[in-house]
């Protein structure tokens, strides 16, 4: 083979396998694009609930859509149960729980979960209060003034 012919070999794979990375990256793009934002799945009190984003929008905060607040009745003393996706589940996120006291004063609990801790999670309420409402939380790439990553992501449920 000449010295030409391997020249022409060598280019002409590497314009095949650049092509072929290239089309890679769109069919990815293209995919993404198309795919819904995740939903949670809440039980509680014998019944189900799925759950959609209240705001759902890219790590930059850009593309934002918004839904309803989902509505469950959690009755008194019993547990809230969330299950997860993996595309939750598998980053960081938060859940922030609002409950309200015999006494009428409001409390607030949240709890921390590490990118693959927990598929899903049960809540349950202290004595002596009602769960009035939670939150799963995921944190963006966007952060405050302190420091502090703002939420990209919210699932909002009204229990009471």
């Amino acid at each position: 083979m000449t010295k030409t012919k391997k020249i022409v070999l060598i280019g002409t794979l590497g314009l095949l396998i650049a092509l072929a990375g290239f089309a890679a990256v769109v069919t990815a793009l293209v995919r993404g694009a198309d795919e819904e934002p995740p939903t949670v799945t809440a039980f509680a009190g014998g019944k189900s609930l799925v759950v959609e984003p209240t705001q759902y929008c890219n790590l930059y905060l850009e593309d934002c859509v918004e839904s309803p607040v989902a509505e469950l009745q959690v009755p008194r003393g019993k547990p809230l149960q969330i299950s997860l996706p993996g595309d939750i589940a598998d980053g960081l996120w938060r859940v922030v729980m609002v409950y309200q006291l015999d006494d009428g004063r409001v409390g607030v609990d949240e709890r921390y979960h590490s990118p693959g801790e927990s598929l899903a999670i049960t809540v349950e309420t202290p004595e002596g209060m009602q769960l009035n409402g939670i939150e799963i939380q995921q944190p963006s790439a966007v952060v405050n003034e302190q420091g502090l990553p703002l939420v990209h992501a919210t699932w909002a449920i009204k229990t009471a």
